[in-house]
C-alpha cells in the first residue's frame, strides 16, 4: 500500500507491507552506509531514503510486516 498526503507545507508518502518485516535493529544498521554489506545487495535505499528525506519513520516487526513514512518539506 502506498499514500501520498501533499499539503502546503509538505509531501508525505506513506508505504505499508504486511510481509515479513526486519528488526530495528537492522534499519538503524542500514542508516550508515558503512553499514551495507560488501557487495552492495542490501541496506542502501534506507540510507538513500535517510539522505532525500526531512523525516523519515519506520514502524516494523519481524512479525507484522513494515510501515514507512517519509516526509519531505516543500521550501517557498
Amino acid at each position: 500500500i502506498v499514500k501520498f498526503i501533499l499539503t502546503m507545507s509538505y509531501l508525505e508518502i506513506i508505504v505499508r507491507d504486511f510481509g515479513r518485516g526486519i528488526s530495528q535493529k537492522t534499519v538503524e544498521k542500514y542508516l550508515d552506509i558503512e553499514g551495507k554489506n560488501k557487495k552492495g545487495e542490501q541496506g542502501f535505499g534506507i540510507f538513500l531514503i535517510k539522505s532525500l528525506m526531512d523525516e523519515v519513520n519506520y514502524n516494523t516487526g519481524v512479525t507484522k510486516g513494515t510501515e514507512v513514512r517519509m516526509k519531505k518539506y516543500i521550501r517557498r
